[in-house]
């Protein structure tokens, strides 16, 4: 399955017996099964993909299905907008599921799906959730295929990605690299991202030096637990455009979580979004998601597609885009 081209492959262990939680060495079973992701995961001499997704039975009262994220290196992942509207796509058509919504549970995270929201008048009271068309002319998309993901409130502070680092409250970092200042902000939705801001296309291009600076960032001591960098540019205030260099997998032609991130961070630093009382934009004002405003709507436009954002009166971020099944199989692993 793919999710504007980041993809994925979705194993449904509700209905097989293996199920990674019922071994008697566990940590034994996790390495065997790292070593097969990374063996499925290569695009050459295995299936392929950015990511596999596991499917399980839920362990808690509040979810319906469990989920688990690996990427492409082996190394698990937190949090993955465009796995979960695969994963949500995949239960509707596959378990026939008639409810409205579906959620999912992983790690400590609940996280809340709904089918086809887009190109009707349905309105979903939980995330108030703004139906719109502006995702309908991703390639392969149809209304059937459509997912919002309700991606919770993003967090600014340091610990949560963790970042150490103490906390600015204009959430503006900066870091030498290579005897260059590199300027970023930062946020964590599951999993943790720095958002890059650049001048223009021209160097959101330039592919090898993004590359160098993602991975220096990446190999800073002072994210422990790595991080994935996103270079973007403001296009209008609708509109931004967006590179994810993801940590375990490098750059991907779409990141959920990194779009859902920069809208965020775009919006509390009025880079997008409705202009505040005034109508003045200003970089150094920040807004941290004011209750009762429902009104940003931000286009994120990565190489696989365009994915969009709203935030609703509770700060929570609405993702909405295509997930699209390409094919499905069996495979003997040992």
């Amino acid at each position: 399955m793919h999710g504007l081209g980041n993809d994925f492959i979705v194993f449904d262990f509700t209905r097989q017996n293996y199920n990674t939680n019922d071994s008697h060495d566990y940590d034994q079973a996790l390495a065997t099964v790292i070593k097969q992701i990374s063996f499925l995961a290569d695009r050459k001499i295995g299936i392929g993909c950015d990511q596999v997704l596991f499917i399980e039975h839920s362990d808690t009262p509040e979810a319906d299905f469990k989920y688990q994220i690996f990427n492409a290196d082996g190394s698990t992942a937190g949090h993955c907008g465009n796995g979960a509207r695969c994963v949500i796509s995949y239960l509707y058509n596959h378990h026939k599921i008639n409810k409205p919504s579906i959620t999912l549970s992983i790690h400590d995270r609940l996280i809340t799906g709904y089918k086809n929201v887009m190109g009707n008048n349905t309105k979903h009271e939980e995330t108030e959730h703004k139906n719109t068309d502006d995702c309908a002319n991703n390639k392969g998309n149809n209304n059937n295929n459509v997912i919002s993901i309700n991606m919770g409130i993003p967090q600014f502070n340091p610990e949560s990605l963790p970042f150490l680092h103490k906390l600015n409250l204009d959430n503006a970092y900066q870091l030498h690299i290579q005897n260059q200042i590199i300027s970023f902000g930062i946020a964590s939705v599951g999993n943790p991202h720095i958002m890059v801001e650049l001048p223009d296309n021209q160097a959101l291009d330039n592919t090898a030096e993004l590359i160098n600076t993602a991975r220096c960032l990446q190999n800073s001591a002072l994210f422990p637990e790595g991080i994935n960098v996103n270079f973007y540019v403001i296009l209008n205030r609708n509109t931004i455009k967006l590179r994810t260099f993801e940590r375990g997998c490098g750059f991907t032609l779409a990141c959920g979580t990194g779009a859902t991130a920069t809208a965020a961070f775009a919006i509390t630093k009025n880079l997008v979004g409705n202009l505040p009382v005034g109508g003045k934009s200003d970089k150094n004002f920040i807004n941290i998601f004011p209750l009762g405003m429902d009104n940003h709507d931000i286009n994120v436009e990565m190489q696989g597609g365009s994915l969009q954002l709203n935030q609703n009166s509770r700060g929570e971020m609405i993702m909405t885009g295509p997930a699209i099944e390409v094919f499905s199989g069996q495979i003997i692993l040992s």
